[in-house]
């Protein structure tokens, strides 16, 4: 995703990568289509994939952000998608959440002092104005 931003592809808000999927909050450039961007993302990790006998699913579940919807409310999201699906404690910290412009984001500077959620977000529900595919 990295890449995609040098390249000048994307341009990343956050993401998680998950063991079977990943989040991606992306505003696109212009330069590509979002199919492209997928593709192309695809592409460039793929041989990283099959060394580790790993292969990318053939769909996936896209969301654009409406006027109405926050960056704010989907960034939480992703960041705590890996604590809700159990895979570590709420004192850890997941080591593949990244986020371009941390101080962008208000629930960032909410954390604990090592980047720790409040165990009360992981408990909370998915707030219903947050869609999401999974």
């Amino acid at each position: 995703m990295r890449l995609m931003d040098a390249g000048g592809d994307t341009h990343t808000w956050a993401f998680t990568i998950m063991p079977d999927h990943l989040h991606w909050l992306f505003r696109l450039t212009g330069r590509l289509e979002l199919g492209e961007v997928i593709a192309k993302l695809k592409f460039i990790s793929r041989r990283e994939l099959t060394a580790n006998e790993l292969a990318w699913q053939r769909d996936y579940y896209d969301h654009c952000l409406r006027p109405e919807e926050s960056l704010e409310d989907y960034a939480l999201y992703i960041f705590l998608n890996p604590y809700r699906a159990g895979l570590l404690a709420a004192d850890a910290i997941w080591p593949w959440w990244w986020t371009a412009e941390p101080r962008a984001l208000r629930f960032v500077t909410l954390l604990g002092p090592r980047g720790d959620p409040p165990p009360e977000w992981i408990s909370d529900p998915v707030p219903a104005r947050v869609r999401h595919g999974e």
